[in-house]
Parts: C-alpha cells; sequence; structure tokens
C-alpha cells in the first residue's frame, strides 16, 4: 500500500507537517509513515562521549515514534500509521527509507534561513527537494491546514512541467482543488511554449480541477509572490530541475529559495 512518508524530529514545525499529512493521507487512503533519523553528535574532541550504541539510539528513537503513534491513533483510530528510524544525515536518512517503502510523496516541516547557511548548506527540507525523486510537501511551522481549495503552480511553460501537472492533478484529486497557473514574462526564454499552446495542454492534463492563468513582466520570483498576495493561496507547487553543484552552491535555485520566503506549504516536483 502506498504511503506518505512524514519526517519528524519532534520539534514543533515537524509536528505541524504531520498534521498536514494525515489530512491527506485521509484523503488519499494512504499509509503514514513517521520517520526519525538519529545522529551522533560530537561538539569537540575534549568532551566525553557518552557510552551509548547505535542500537540504543535506534530503540530511543523507535520509543518516541511509537509514543507519537499512539498519541495520534487516539484521534485518528482509522488511520494506517507505522514507524521507522535511520540513522544518517536528515536528507540522506530520509532518502534511503523512500527507497525502502512504497511512497508517494514526503511531507516535511521547514522552519527556514537565510544569509549564509542559505547559499551554503540549505535546510534538511531544501535537501530532500533536491535530492528525491518524490514530490516533497514543504509546511512552514506557521502554516495551518485550510484544505488544498486554491493551488498556485508556477508555470515557465516548459514542455517537462506538462508530466508534473498529471501528478499534481493526483494529487489533488480528492481535494476539490482550483489550480491558477502564473507565469513571470520575461521575454528571453527560449524553451518557453506559446500561451495558449500551454494553456490548453494544462486544462487537459488537469482535469480533476478548475483551472486560471494569470501572467505578469518582470522577474519570477516578484509574479510568485505578487499572484500570492492577490488570491487565498493553500499551497504553491513549483518544479525544481536537476542543477550543477557549483550552480547550487552559489545560486541557489528560485525552488528552494522560496522554502525560506513564502508562509503557504510548497509542493515540490522534480522535472523528468
Amino acid at each position: 500500500m502506498p504511503g506518505i512518508l512524514c519526517p519528524t524530529d519532534f520539534s514543533v514545525a515537524s509536528t505541524n507537517a504531520i498534521d498536514f499529512a494525515i489530512e491527506i493521507a485521509k484523503r488519499k487512503n494512504l499509509r503514514l509513515i513517521l520517520f526519525n533519523a538519529y545522529q551522533v553528535f560530537v561538539s569537540d574532541t575534549t568532551t566525553a562521549m557518552p557510552d551509548i550504541t547505535l542500537e540504543e539510539l535506534h530503540g530511543a528513537a523507535m520509543t518516541r515514534l511509537q509514543n507519537e503513534k499512539t498519541e495520534l491513533l487516539q484521534l485518528h483510530p482509522t488511520l494506517n500509521i507505522e514507524v521507522a528510524a535511520g540513522f544518517g544525515f536528515t536528507a540522506d536518512a530520509i532518502k534511503e527509507a523512500t527507497e525502502e517503502y512504497e511512497i508517494d510523496y514526503v511531507v516535511m516541516g521547514t522552519t527556514g534561513s537565510s544569509g549564509l547557511a542559505l547559499a551554503l548548506m540549505g535546510s534538511n527540507t531544501a535537501q530532500c527537494i533536491d535530492k528525491l525523486k518524490f514530490p516533497v510537501i514543504a509546511i512552514p511551522s506557521n502554516a495551518q491546514y485550510r484544505g488544498f481549495d486554491k493551488i498556485i503552480f508556477a508555470a515557465a511553460l516548459h514542455k517537462e512541467e506538462l508530466p508534473v501537472l498529471e501528478k499534481l492533478n493526483s494529487l489533488l484529486e480528492q481535494f476539490g482543488s482550483e489550480v491558477t497557473l502564473v507565469h513571470t514574462f520575461s521575454g528571453d526564454d527560449k524553451e518557453a511554449m506559446e500561451f495558449s499552446v500551454y494553456k490548453e495542454l494544462a486544462i487537459a492534463k488537469l482535469f480533476n480541477c478548475q483551472t486560471h492563468f494569470r501572467q505578469f513582466s518582470g522577474e519570477v520570483m516578484e509574479g510568485i509572490e505578487q499572484a500570492i498576495r492577490l488570491q487565498k493561496t493553500d499551497a504553491l507547487v513549483m518544479v525544481t530541475h536537476h542543477r550543477g553543484f557549483f550552480k547550487r552552491l552559489f545560486a541557489p535555485s528560485i525552488t528552494k529559495i522560496m522554502v525560506y520566503h513564502t508562509d503557504v506549504p510548497l509542493i515540490a516536483f522534480q522535472a523528468e
């Protein structure tokens, strides 16, 4: 049975993401897998490390996860919940978990960052967006679940977005969503399709949703933020592209920047 992987470090941000994951799991009849990545931290070479084994770390993580599961089942007794834990850096452990389990979506919290931390490290959520082939639904810590009635899709009018629209259509099938495709026109994108052609294809792909279209001129970020200001928005959908290491390092993708600059959930799909 397909499922949703919901990484948790038991923080407020990850707990909030679980609330979203539960609602998606209910609507789409998916199992919910609570996952914790545990690590060993060494502050300096002079500090004595506690005598603890990896088995004990795993056991402690599983105990906390089982407690979380018990509390959730008291509120949602019909939900299919599993728990799992893995050792390693968070994004790498999550990637391994998605390869082990049958996963449709990864739902995780984000608290945001800025400056050098954004450019060089990125959050665990941003790293997962970069590493995972599965859609990542990033939930800001201050977001409240209101359904997915109003969705904004940041459209570049590229052919490779069409399979993503099919996946988005599947995700939103049970939500009765309205999707507004927002394109910011810059005039120098040689890969962009004719707007009228793209519009016709997008309507066909999003047959489970009502579709609307907006165009802005200027910078992409400005167009997206303007669209969010103009309408109630329950989620922003963006397509992320594979990029070279140095491009990622010195010019982080717009999708990963948006993890830090929007207070609405971000649904990130990898381009095929």
